[in-house]
């Protein structure tokens, strides 16, 4: 059982087109027979190639959504980490899957009030004062497994969830 990444820019436009089959608040994930990807990518049928991994994953995060670079890298890292525990959370017999995890919403959304000032539009963004901070590491990861979860690549319950904060 082994975790790939994706790395080319066709990859990741194969999995974009394909519909979400997750959503949370802040992300979505693409999901894809990793043999279907093999052969839309290079023409081929299923090969040793597609069969030596158990997943592949990509993170899609724009800086629209997170301006910072260690926001982003904490962001990709959790994405990742999740990512394998769901690998080692799969049966062995379970057919290889390429996922794609795209940030479609920011942790720090602000509007403008009337002196143009920004204020923060929910309590939330008060509470993520650094680009990494430990409260952002544990929301992120707490909605990336609620996400694995409802695209059923992990079995995971609210006591899972209360334990990893």
């Amino acid at each position: 059982m082994t975790l790939r990444h994706i790395k080319t820019r066709k990859q990741f436009q194969i999995l974009l087109g394909h519909p979400p089959v997750a959503r949370t608040a802040h992300f979505c994930l693409h999901l894809l027979p990793l043999s279907e990807l093999a052969e839309a990518e290079l023409g081929l049928s299923a090969g040793a190639n597609a069969s030596s991994a158990s997943m592949a994953v990509g993170a899609m995060l724009p800086k629209r959504w997170a301006r910072r670079a260690a926001t982003r890298n904490l962001l990709r890292r959790q994405v990742y980490a999740v990512a394998l525990e769901a690998v080692r959370a799969r049966a062995t017999d379970a057919e290889p899957v390429a996922i794609l995890v795209r940030l479609r919403a920011g942790f720090h959304a602000r509007t403008r009030q009337r002196g143009g000032s920004p204020a923060a539009t929910d309590s939330a963004a008060a509470v993520f004062r650094s680009a990494a901070s430990a409260p952002l590491r544990a929301a992120v990861r707490q909605e990336l497994l609620t996400l694995f979860a409802r695209a059923r690549l992990m079995a995971v319950t609210a006591a899972d969830l209360q334990r990893q904060l």
